[in-house]
């Protein structure tokens, strides 16, 4: 493959290809959200993360996983090579790797359950705990995310999740 090919796919095609696959994600997105949400009763419904977003998460891990091993076969097929900088790329590759798996276990696991006045929330690490309407301190809306602080816990609800605006509305702040 010629040069200037290389130089073509490296910054013209891969950026592009990028930018289609993350706009596609967005839109998946936002049309599952509006789907969950028509369907779900104002009294009663769950607050989570949609199934495109781990599958993304997951996708990533396999990638890291894919680029390591090619670049571990790379090195090792070229002469002039330390064991470090093989071990500096795999280690970096790895962390990655870990990132992604403890964020898809994040957002798999963590949901709020609203039911009527109580609210049921299900953290990734550590014990679900309860809470009211009543019981909440202060509510902060930023343009992708609620903050909500309850008595001794704090809660953040993206834009993403499903049933987000019925959330919100939930609150009543």
């Amino acid at each position: 493959m010629s040069e200037t090919a290389k130089t073509i796919i490296e910054y013209g095609a891969i950026p592009i290809f990028l930018v289609i696959v993350n706009v596609i994600v967005q839109l998946l997105l936002d049309r599952s959200q509006r789907k969950k949400e028509a369907k779900s009763d104002p009294e009663c419904f769950t607050v989570r993360m949609p199934v495109i977003f781990t599958i993304c998460l997951v996708s990533a891990f396999i990638v890291f996983t894919v680029i390591a091993v090619f670049f571990t076969r790379q090195v090792l097929a070229s002469p002039g090579y330390k064991i470090s900088q093989i071990l500096t790329g795999d280690i970096c590759m790895g962390v990655l790797d870990i990132l992604c798996l403890v964020y898809a276990y994040m957002y798999i696991r963590q949901k709020v359950e609203i039911n009527g006045d109580t609210a049921k929330v299900t953290p990734a690490f550590s014990k679900p705990y309860t809470f009211t309407q009543m019981q909440v301190i202060n509510v902060e809306y930023l343009n992708d995310r609620t903050k909500v602080k309850i008595s001794g816990k704090k809660l953040t609800v993206y834009r993403i999740a499903h049933c987000y605006n019925l959330f919100n509305e939930w609150l009543g702040w």
